[in-house]
């Protein structure tokens, strides 16, 4: 596996990548090119936003993004996108990947991270089995307008 920084003109490389992995029955989205574009788009190109694309026989199989922040005396990151192709799925390529990122990111004086996702044994038994814990005293809450 080789490891390469996510860049915006690497957003054409993981559009398909983005969309198997997010567009089936465990996640149940329905990008379009249009959309996964739209949205890496928005999350790259700034000083505080990170990323690496994990590549197999030149294909794209895995990617993570999000963005450090700056918080009282700690640096934060907050994982925002995090899939792996569903073809690859139980080969070890996203427990690689996040390790790899994970080494990065305190390289680079990192001192937490962050991640949401959908509730569930598929994603917080799987987090938790990479050291991620449900954080304390801490909700994510929504108001749909």
């Amino acid at each position: 596996m080789e490891y390469t920084e996510f860049t915006q003109d690497k957003i054409p490389e993981v559009i398909d990548l983005f969309i198997r992995a997010f567009n089936n029955s465990s996640w149940g989205d329905s990008w379009t090119h249009e959309t996964v574009t739209k949205r890496l788009t928005q999350m790259t190109g700034r000083p505080c936003d990170d990323g690496l694309i994990c590549e197999k026989d030149g294909k794209p199989v895995g990617l993570i993004l999000g963005t450090e922040e700056q918080y009282d005396r700690e640096i934060h990151f907050t994982i925002k996108e995090f899939c792996t192709h569903p073809d690859f799925k139980g080969q070890g390529i996203g427990k690689n990947l996040l390790a790899e990122f994970e080494k990065r990111l305190k390289e680079k004086g990192i001192d937490k991270i962050f991640l949401m996702t959908i509730e569930g044994e598929g994603t917080v038994g799987v987090y938790g089995k990479f050291g991620y814990a449900v954080s304390n005293g801490m909700v994510m809450m929504e108001k749909k307008l």
